[in-house]
């Protein structure tokens, strides 16, 4: 595989519509697992892959999900089943409200259930988080910082953490690892 055809990183999508995951990078059927990412969720990547078959743009790029359960695609057919989100990096400590249960570690950035890691952060507790990205409900979702794990600001109108301090932030889509912002951040 060429290395300009694979981009590793953190990035977030949104399911436009309901996707099966697969084993591999393809849209094919016969590779499909039993998860379904249900429309409007998001989900967390760690590589970026094109179509490693055809080449001919209409399915892909392929989207390995950074949990290791499997593959998406952001195109099938030429159709748009997965959206770009942008992502911020920078720093915010954040306190756990949750008053008595604490917060779940999310394996996406997600609110459902069924999605956790086992970690839970107890109320009270102060945690780094290093990157952030926004839901189309104004839901932020943190991603912790030397994890893999996502947790959420609020359900419905209830607070579920309170922001204690921020650091510097950048705002990109990280569909590009070389971004300017990127770029400047690490040269500075």
């Amino acid at each position: 595989v060429n290395p300009e055809q694979i981009r590793m990183g953190l990035f977030c999508y949104q399911a436009l519509v309901n996707i099966v995951i697969r084993m591999k990078p393809t849209t094919d059927e016969d590779v499909m697992t039993r998860e379904v990412i249900q429309a409007g969720e998001l989900v967390s990547i760690d590589c970026i892959r094109d179509d490693p078959y055809t080449g001919d743009g209409k399915d892909g790029p392929f989207l390995r999900l950074s949990d290791g359960a499997g593959w998406l695609f952001e195109r099938k057919q030429d159709m748009q089943m997965m959206r770009n989100l942008t992502v911020e990096q920078g720093s915010w400590m954040i306190k756990i409200l949750n008053h008595p249960v604490g917060v779940g570690l999310r394996r996406h950035p997600i609110v459902c259930q069924d999605k956790l890691f086992p970690a839970i952060y107890p109320t009270g507790s102060i945690v780094l988080w290093e990157h952030r990205v926004v839901g189309d409900d104004g839901t932020i979702f943190y991603h912790a910082a030397g994890t893999q794990g996502w947790i959420f600001d609020r359900r419905g109108e209830e607070m579920l953490v309170r922001l204690v301090s921020s650091g510097p932030r950048v705002a990109f889509t990280q569909h590009d690892p070389w971004d300017p912002n990127f770029v400047r951040g690490m040269a500075g």
